[in-house]
């Protein structure tokens, strides 16, 4: 999973899970909030109620009282109401036929020890829940009476949840709406964060690479934005690093062909007798010295040859000229040691290639290197073939063995410098390679405006394929 889609999913489920807690929430809230209002409405009822009942009990006026109560009787959600004087006499209730007769109930027991406004719950002789809200009315500091409301349950609950189901549908589409903002808002961030660590890892990527002067444009001031600063400062510093590098390998290259050629020189006088006449011995210790001052000519060519190429400084001379005839002057070049390991070298091509455009030492330096390997890395009774196949623009040469291969997880290395396929050099006999070769060729095929690969298995060869314009 990529870091933005794993971001978008964090980012998307923290605001699912914040919209969902704060929409439990708000539901919650909104169902004690109706409650609540609906417990004061039946306290300012029962308020309401007991004053009328006081002043009518002071004034005596009956029909004050009457009249209020039957407004009572028909307000929506109250079952009845009544006032009850301190011998459970009836004094007035919606139901006209119980004036004057005497009402027991343990709920109006409860009521006449009250205070105040007090709140119980009973059942009707249906079975429906009423919630009985009594109040005394004080009259001369005592208790003259008790003035009952009761409010149906049913009633009450299907008030509540009707506004809850109102509440509940407003909730949702507000919280469709926040998850969708909050899902694109995220994947915006997402995008905001992860647009700069991707060019960080091109970066990482380019540098790795060897591409020193890769340059990162992030314009932030957060950390993301200093990571990139501090990232581009440090591709400054190691490119100045391997200008010092390179300039220190050039110069002590240089230093080194001078007094290797005189080296050479003397070992080749010594050789001749030119300094008397060498035993046996002599001339097998002069011959030792001449392969080790040979290898550290072509390691020395080598480093030289890398130098130009990562300067730019190598010539090109480029010409038309003909790349099948070179591919057989070199092979017969090779033949002595293919043929002392019974490697069988071949050419397969269809027709008389076109010429191409390039350097012909500079390739011959290529397709040289490149046969150089096979043999080696072939063992004894292998093949060797080397493929050309003629493309509109480009001719595509690839040198193919039945070899060791390469592990897979050596061939994006290849190519680099100082590179080679661990545990190669001690399955082939004879001189050991430098790890310069193959990166050589790589920038003399890139410099001609041509590509390099290779394809491989272990155990069953490899395929160095490369492509060079054509004249």
């Amino acid at each position: 999973m990529k870091l933005r889609t794993k971001f978008s999913f964090s980012a998307s489920l923290l605001v699912l899970i914040i919209i969902a807690g704060v929409s439990v929430m708000l539901f919650y809230s909104e169902r004690q909030m109706l409650i609540d209002q609906m417990r004061a409405n039946q306290e300012n009822v029962i308020r309401s109620f007991s004053q009328v009942s006081r002043e009518s009990l002071v004034a005596k006026n009956e029909k004050v009282l009457t009249n209020y109560i039957k407004n009572l009787g028909s307000t929506e959600g109250i079952s009845h109401a009544m006032l009850v004087d301190m011998d459970d006499k009836i004094l007035a209730h919606t139901d006209m036929n119980l004036l004057g007769s005497v009402y027991k109930d343990t709920v109006g027991e409860k009521a006449k020890g009250a205070t105040d406004i007090l709140v119980q719950l009973r059942s009707d002789d249906e079975g429906n829940g009423i919630y009985e809200v009594s109040r005394p009315v004080i009259i001369d500091d005592k208790k003259a009476a008790i003035a009952r409301v009761g409010f149906s349950r049913e009633f009450i609950d299907g008030k509540i949840e009707e506004n809850l189901k109102n509440t509940s549908s407003r909730i949702m589409v507000i919280a469709v709406i926040s998850l969708f903002i909050g899902f694109i808002g995220s994947f915006i961030l997402a995008g905001m964060m992860v647009s700069p660590i991707k060019k960080l890892s091109r970066g990482a990527e380019q540098i790795g690479q060897g591409k020193l002067d890769y340059h990162i444009t992030v314009r932030r001031k957060d950390e993301l934005g200093k990571l990139a600063r501090e990232f581009n400062n440090m591709a400054v510093r190691l490119k100045e690093l391997d200008e010092m590098k390179k300039d220190f390998v050039s110069s002590v290259t240089h230093e080194l062909r001078s007094p290797l050629t005189s080296m050479k020189m003397y070992i080749g006088l010594l050789a001749k007798g030119a300094g008397g006449k060498l035993t046996d011995k002599q001339t097998e210790y002069t011959e030792v010295i001449k392969r080790s001052a040979n290898r550290l000519a072509r390691f020395i060519d080598d480093l030289l040859d890398i130098a130009k190429l990562e300067k730019g400084k190598m010539q090109v001379n480029k010409e038309p000229f003909k790349l099948l005839t070179s591919v057989h002057e070199i092979m017969e070049l090779m033949k002595p040691q293919a043929e002392a390991k019974e490697i069988s070298l071949n050419v397969d091509t269809r027709a008389e290639v076109s010429q191409i455009n390039a350097d012909p030492e500079r390739i011959n330096q290529v397709i040289t290197n490149l046969l150089s390997n096979a043999v080696k890395f072939t063992p004894k009774g292998g093949n060797i073939t080397v493929k050309i196949v003629e493309r509109p623009q480009e001719l595509e040469v690839s040198v193919i063995d039945n070899g060791m291969g390469i592990p897979k997880e050596s061939l994006g290395r290849i190519f680099e410098k100082f590179e080679q396929v661990k545990g190669a050099s001690d399955n082939i006999a004879g001189q050991k390679g430098t790890g310069l070769g193959l990166a050589i060729v790589k920038y003399i095929v890139e410099a001609h405006g041509g590509k390099i690969r290779v394809e491989s298995e272990l155990k069953k060869g490899s395929a160095f394929i490369f492509t060079l314009p054509k004249a």
